[in-house]
């Protein structure tokens, strides 16, 4: 049976105080350290473009060169199982984009975002669904080129297809060295998406066409324990501990056959003297 996402409330909260506790009980005897992953997004778009970010020495207007954009955000609302059927959702992020050229002088272009998702046909309450919407971003752009950093804005437009589902499960893992325990809660989603994007930075703008693909990930929090010395202790104690026990046993075996064979071994009798023949005269 398929776990049903239950949020983030009651349930969730006893699941994270189990896990405190696990961290606490665990990080007495060994090396421990938490983890959290929060809800996030990533998406990866490419598309042609009519321009790009460049020196002017060497960019050349006539080149339409593609680009690709890779845009990693946290959506909160993506962890609230409650909201699964909700008509917006809003993220933040960093984006990173760049132009390629056949001669390899464009500029990195990025900086944050803010996105905002609407949804004509929303994800069911529970359960795998489909959603349909658009998603639009509002970006702040930085690029460095002819020796100065420039400052910009921009943004992006696009239809979206998802599919999503929600869930909430405990997992551990053990083996011997390394131990881990932790929850997941949240939207599991992929989808693509479609639009196209403008960047103005100072004197160099330019639009472009965007195809991609989008992730959702769940909220995931746990705890990792690295166990070191204690099992090379115990080995070597067992190791001198066995030594010691072979030496003994075996000094010990050699004095009772010392004294086994003090008590027990017959005395080899005295080859008795010949006595002389006398002689024929």
């Amino acid at each position: 049976m398929r776990p049903e996402f239950a949020f983030a409330g009651s349930s969730l909260l006893r699941r994270e105080s189990r896990l405190v506790l696990l961290a606490l009980l665990l990080t007495g005897g060994s090396g421990c350290f938490p983890y959290a992953l929060p809800p996030s997004q990533l998406s990866f778009g490419v598309g042609p473009t009519n321009g790009y970010v460049a020196d002017r020495t060497v960019r050349d207007e006539k080149v339409q060169p593609a680009h690709y954009n890779l845009r990693g955000g946290v959506h909160p609302l993506g962890a609230v199982e409650g909201l699964a059927d909700r008509y917006v959702d809003v993220g933040v992020g960093y984006q990173l984009e760049r132009a390629n050229p056949s001669d390899g002088d464009s500029r990195f272009v990025h900086g944050p975002y803010l996105e905002l998702d609407g949804y004509a046909i929303p994800a069911k309450k529970t359960g795998s669904s489909v959603r349909v919407g658009a998603r639009g971003t509002l970006d702040l752009l930085l690029a460095n080129y002819e020796y100065e950093r420039h400052v910009g804005a921009g943004g992006m437009l696009a239809a979206l297809v998802e599919f999503v589902d929600y869930g909430q499960s405990e997992f551990e893992s053990d083996d011997g060295e390394t131990t881990t325990a932790g929850i997941t809660a949240g939207e599991l989603s992929i989808g693509g998406f479609l639009g196209a994007s403008y960047r103005n930075l100072g004197a160099q703008s330019y639009w472009g066409a965007v195809i991609g693909v989008t992730v959702r990930l769940p909220f995931v929090a746990g705890v990792a324990c690295c166990y070191t010395g204690s099992d090379s202790d115990s080995d070597d104690g067992s190791g001198s501990y066995s030594s010691d026990d072979s030496s003994g046993g075996s000094s010990g075996g050699g004095a009772s056959g010392g004294s086994s064979g003090g008590g027990h071994s017959p005395a080899r009798p005295t080859p008795s003297r010949t006595p002389a023949h006398p002689s024929g005269n």
